[in-house]
């Protein structure tokens, strides 16, 4: 038995301008509101991307593939597949888990750091984190930071970015 681990990057950037604060005025429906974590914030505008742009998840995915050493979710689904276009980010975890699994890997651990000036994390962090356990059958660390106005997009609110570390074991 032997372990590796991987870190998944992934940022993406609003659809249009975003309240910076917790509470925007304008509300956003359900499917075309902004996913993040596996869940789903209405007060908050879609990120832009081919699947739903969920970029924790997308990044946790990248984080577990590189652990396997089976690249990312692009060389793995394509940036074109249109049986990937809009794709939740719970769709595309599960075929990345089988993918892993197939080759004899298991999750045993993993976190996510999400960079985001809004929507605070902290509110929704328990709720986050018992989806990810729902989906991948273990716990996973989810922390939250601002770039305190730095790092352009990000620090203006114009963009989220995640960083993730996933610890496998191939059995």
């Amino acid at each position: 038995m032997s372990f590796t681990i991987g870190t998944g990057i992934d940022v993406h950037g609003y659809t249009h301008e975003v309240s910076t604060s917790n509470c925007p005025d304008v509300q956003y429906s359900a499917g075309n509101c902004l996913k993040l974590g596996l869940l789903e914030f209405p007060g908050f505008p879609q990120l832009q991307g081919y699947s739903d742009a969920d970029v924790a998840t997308h990044a946790l995915c990248d984080a577990i593939l590189s652990a396997a050493h089976l690249g990312d979710i692009g060389s793995l689904l394509g940036v074109d597949d249109e049986n990937w276009k809009g794709a939740s980010g719970e769709k595309v975890l599960q075929h990345v888990l089988e993918t892993v699994q197939r080759e004899g890997f298991s999750l045993e651990s993993a976190s996510i750091q999400i960079v985001a000036r809004a929507p605070k994390i902290h509110a929704c962090r328990n709720q986050m984190m018992a989806k990810y356990q729902e989906v991948t059958g273990i716990k996973i660390g989810i922390g939250a930071t601002t770039t305190d106005g730095f790092l352009a997009e990000l620090g203006n609110g114009q963009a989220i970015m995640a960083v993730a570390n996933a610890l496998l074991r191939f059995a």
